[in-house]
């Protein structure tokens, strides 16, 4: 097939040399290269954006439903993890349902014995467990293990343990921000088309 189509243009060339238009074998050659290159750049434009996959989540970050999740590998007090969490554009993870609950310590396990800050804090041992957005904390998620101590006051998770502990202690942490939708749409719409 590829000498078929050196001899068409191989004899191409020879009409036209002998023909009174002022074409030269270059100038044919060089227009259709330039097609040639156009096609391709168009194709390859084409394939692109099909299997372009939209990641949600920045890198080292998990997706579950409509949140990212990052679990730290350094550790921090629970403030200095909480600003690390803001300069993530996120904030320390709030626990919001079951489901959510069940995926963050299926997440932990593979930490192994690691634990991680969360959300939730209290001012003083008397004070109202309260969420890092100032939302009231429920019990029928997970119960918080009672502790006469003043100083035990941020709450951190490990595999199926909720615990709390002094704010001041150097634990990993977890940071959650919400997917972005825009990413989201634009991934939805990719695997349309």
């Amino acid at each position: 097939m590829k000498g078929s189509w050196f001899c068409f243009f191989f004899f191409f060339f020879l009409s036209i040399s002998d023909s009174p238009f002022p074409f030269s074998c270059w100038r044919l050659a060089t227009v259709v290269l330039g097609v040639f290159c156009i096609s391709s750049v168009a194709a390859v434009g084409v394939l692109a954006a099909r299997r372009h996959k939209c990641i949600p989540c920045p890198e080292n970050w998990l997706q579950h439903g409509e949140n990212c999740y990052h679990f730290s590998k350094e550790w921090k007090t629970w403030q200095e993890s909480k600003t690390r969490c803001s300069a993530l554009d996120s904030r320390l993870l709030k626990i919001e349902s079951k489901e959510e609950l069940d995926f963050t310590m299926r997440s932990a396990e593979l930490y192994g014995s690691d634990s991680f800050w969360i959300g939730l804090s209290r001012n003083g041992a008397e004070g109202p467990w309260l969420w890092e957005d100032g939302s009231a904390f429920s019990p029928d998620l997970f119960q918080i293990r009672a502790s006469s101590s003043p100083f035990l006051d941020c709450v951190w998770l490990q595999h199926a343990n909720i615990d709390n502990a002094g704010c001041g202690e150097y634990k990993f942490y977890i940071c959650e921000k919400v997917v972005d939708p825009a990413v989201v749409e634009q991934a939805s719409y990719s695997r349309k088309h």
